[in-house]
């Protein structure tokens, strides 16, 4: 990630980091779906990870038509459909159903890495020159990506000027 990048980021009305990620997160189902629907073998690996948690299956689904998502998809439902019947020929199965998708999954494993690597980023940016006052010009970031980069090591006197930045957004909002 470049200063230039960063700074650029800065401009946005919205926190650069929540941006970030939602960018990179819209080009990575764009990928994914786009592999899922053209390759029998991303399908099968798709099914053996056991598909992604419910969050990120909802969210892939929105960037999927209903022809993509019946072809892409196919091959875990039929894998789901193959675990439950196994649950029903067992007889005394559980009582409940087991979770049929995972808590977690790569793109939840994906977006932390995008969003540790960009949160590294923004703070070696911020101890920067110049690069404060920037910062004071913009937005801000979110109360989340506000705490996670003030965990990282920062002088004491640019972390109150980061914080007064936050409470003067705050106080603007009000």
């Amino acid at each position: 990630m470049t200063e230039t990048t960063l700074a650029r980021h800065l401009r946005i009305r919205s926190c650069p980091a929540c941006h970030h990620l939602a960018r990179r997160m819209a080009e990575h189902f764009a990928e994914i779906q786009g592999r899922l629907s053209r390759s029998e073998e991303a399908r099968c690996d798709y099914a053996d990870e056991g598909g992604y948690c419910p969050l990120h299956t909802w969210q892939l689904a929105e960037y999927s038509s209903p022809r993509g998502i019946a072809r892409g998809h196919g091959t875990i439902i039929r894998g789901w459909a193959e675990r439950l019947d196994r649950l029903a020929d067992a007889g005394d199965g559980p009582k409940t159903v087991p979770p049929v998708v995972a808590d977690s999954c790569s793109i939840c494993r994906f977006l932390e890495e995008t969003e540790a690597g960009y949160v590294g980023a923004f703070s070696a940016f911020l101890k920067q020159e110049g690069n404060l006052e920037k910062y004071e010009r913009s937005h801000g970031l979110c109360l989340r990506h506000l705490r996670q980069v003030l965990a990282r090591p920062v002088e004491e006197e640019r972390k109150a000027r980061i914080l007064r930045l936050a409470a003067h957004r705050f106080r603007e909002i009000g």
